[in-house]
């Protein structure tokens, strides 16, 4: 079914609520989320605060649309990067390359966020999702189960269940994440995702 396309209005409104979310992460990640009232995201967008208004319910609409749409992107690149073919290391390492380079693109912001939101910001389930978080969250899900089925499949992971693996992954993500956070000058993104991939490649294939 061919896409239709969006009116002038709709247009519009589009790039102005991008321009008050560029700006919303540029002084939340100066700032911090508890300094910053919606005067000063305003002025930083360079809009009236009146507009703000007109597409947000307040500072904590702002942060939580900056964050779907976090999330949105970052599922999408990780849609991407998965779609390569190559060894199972290296699409595991390319799956964490992905989160590593998008979330350092918003690093100070992601730092700020943490204080406020907890470990995993662009990551955790909120009380009230739209539905296309949901699908990039299941897409984003279903693409790193593929690989670690891969995994199984030629005799990588012994691990009882993928499961388990997943969470063991996710512990050495959010840690790398963290430290990367707080670091001034993190090591490459794509370095550090391919010693990752290979710490937890060989680890979950040499038990005990």
């Amino acid at each position: 079914m061919p896409r239709i396309p969006k009116t002038r209005r709709e247009a519009l409104q589009d790039f102005r609520t991008d321009q008050i979310l560029a700006a919303a992460r540029r002084v939340i990640g100066a700032h911090g989320y508890a300094e910053v009232s919606i005067d000063q995201i305003a002025e930083a967008a360079g809009v009236a605060r009146s507009t703000i208004y007109a597409y947000f319910g307040g500072k904590q609409d702002v942060l939580n649309q900056c964050l779907a749409q976090n999330r949105v992107g970052l599922g999408e690149r990780l849609q991407r990067e998965t779609l390569d073919s190559g060894s199972v290391e290296d699409r595991l390492a390319g799956f964490l390359g992905a989160v590593l380079e998008y979330v350092g693109e918003y690093r100070e912001f992601f730092r700020a966020v943490v204080a406020v939101r907890g470990l995993d910001p662009f990551f955790q389930e909120e009380a009230r999702e739209a539905p296309e978080l949901d699908a990039i969250r299941a897409e984003s899900e279903a693409a790193l189960g593929t690989i670690l089925k891969d995994a199984q499949l030629e005799g990588i992971l012994v691990a009882q269940s993928a499961d388990e693996a997943s969470a063991v992954l996710g512990c050495l993500l959010y840690g790398a994440l963290m430290r990367r956070a707080h670091d001034s000058q993190p090591r490459p993104a794509r370095e550090e995702a391919r010693m990752m991939a290979r710490v937890f490649l060989y680890g979950i294939s040499h038990p005990g």
